[in-house]
């Protein structure tokens, strides 16, 4: 559920903020992915 909840609230800054904060996101993401 937190896991779920930081994601949520990472991808609402990405809508927000755009940018190089989707860039970092995906890192983020392909690195949980890992």
């Amino acid at each position: 559920v937190y896991i779920e909840h930081f994601t949520n609230f990472k991808w609402l800054r990405v809508l927000s903020l755009r940018g190089c904060e989707m860039d970092e996101l995906l890192k983020s993401i392909e690195y949980l992915s890992l």
